[in-house]
């Protein structure tokens, strides 16, 4: 909550006169504190900044409506010739209301076709990144993940307008295998496939931000070194249209096929990571799932017998267990991604995931504090 009210802190200096702003919490119940209103000088700045001191943690999380009540101010005050979007800030995860993570994804998706966007952004690592992401492509946005302060600060500071303003709309992109050359997947956006064609779509590119495609083939000449070519249409924030490619992929190898291209190598990683964090994703439902099942061991007394007869509920140690075993194994790979990710990080300049491996720290960290929780209870 502390890093939420220096957000804002910082992002209301950066809010301009003809801008409208509005804020909106959310935990098991939703609550619009501020309305669309122009801050136009320092005083309603103060006045903004002191309705967000006055906000304290109270219940759960219920992201969807939250999203949506946010939404709905933004809708009252549409603007075509404005950006219209909704900055979401989260540190957990949905898990209350009557709606799921698929339902706020949808709602995403129907307010992009309206015009209005969504920028996601997790904050500290028991956030539901995944569903950050996948709102932000969905929802025609950006999503952050926001570890630190010193983040939080260059994110609400000085890359505010990576956040809000669109450097292009209407991507195109598409991928042409040469013959010879298989595709055998690829990740990045909305995409399909036709023959040996990719294409991928997105409806926005933000400014100073970057973008990652990837495409694992297979090639059934060993001196391939020419993988495709790249494609890209798009349309600039002033309606100006663009057409630019081919671009070719060009992969060097060394002898027995080893790849020697930087980037690819760096892809590799995320593409090993993100298989990861999707595992430990799958995982850590199940385990929430038990440990919300599980209440602590207790015996009880049966009085039909002389003296009573101490029972105990067995079921509970069974689930204590198999909260420990699946968090155990989430460690394992959370520490086999990490140390992944520090052989490359040792064959190149250090800084290359230094969110993500901060992001398996945390993980790690979370995970020894859940096995100590549950083995104290023997």
């Amino acid at each position: 909550m502390t890093w939420v009210k220096d957000s804002f802190d910082i992002f209301i200096d950066n809010i301009r006169a003809k801008d409208y702003v509005s804020l909106v919490i959310f935990d098991d119940r939703s609550e619009v504190l501020y309305r669309p209103t122009q801050i136009k000088n320092y005083q309603d700045k103060e006045k903004f900044r002191s309705t967000v001191r006055g906000v304290n943690p109270r219940g759960s999380t219920n992201i969807y409506d939250g999203l949506a009540l946010g939404y709905r101010q933004v809708e009252a005050n549409y603007n075509e010739e404005y950006i219209n979007r909704v900055i979401l800030l989260t540190d957990g995860i949905h898990n209350a209301g009557e709606f799921r993570r698929d339902d706020i994804k949808d709602l995403a998706a129907r307010y992009n076709q309206r015009g209005i966007t969504v920028s996601a952004i997790a904050l500290g690592a028991s956030a539901d990144i995944p569903l950050m992401v996948d709102l932000a492509v969905l929802g025609g946005g950006s999503s952050r993940f926001i570890s630190d302060h010193e983040k939080m600060v260059e994110t609400f500071g000085s890359e505010i307008d990576r956040l809000l303003v669109p450097a292009a709309r209407m991507v195109r992109m598409r991928i042409e295998l040469p013959e010879g050359v298989k595709l055998k997947e690829t990740w990045g956006y909305q995409h399909r496939v036709s023959g040996n064609t990719i294409y991928y779509s997105l409806d926005s590119i933000h400014n100073g931000d970057y973008e990652t495609l990837v495409a694992e083939v297979v090639s059934s000449d060993p001196r391939q070194v020419q993988f495709g070519n790249f494609y890209i249409e798009y349309t600039d924030m002033y309606g100006k249209a663009y057409d630019e490619g081919p671009h070719p992929f060009v992969l060097p190898v060394k002898e027995g096929r080893t790849l020697t291209n930087e980037r690819v190598i760096k892809a590799d990683g995320y593409i090993t990571l993100g298989r990861g964090l999707i595992d430990l994703g799958n995982e850590a439902k199940e385990i929430n799932d038990l440990q919300r099942e599980y209440v602590p061991r207790r015996e009880t007394v049966c009085t039909d017998e002389p003296g009573g007869i101490k029972l105990t509920n067995n079921s509970e140690d069974l689930i204590r267990m198999d909260i420990i075993r699946k968090t155990e194994r989430s460690q394992n790979e959370a520490r086999r991604l990490l140390t992944y990710l520090q052989k490359i990080e040792g064959q190149y300049h250090g800084g290359i995931y230094k969110d993500e491996m901060q992001l398996l720290e945390n993980y790690l960290v979370s995970y020894e504090d859940v096995i100590r929780t549950y083995t104290s209870r023997e």
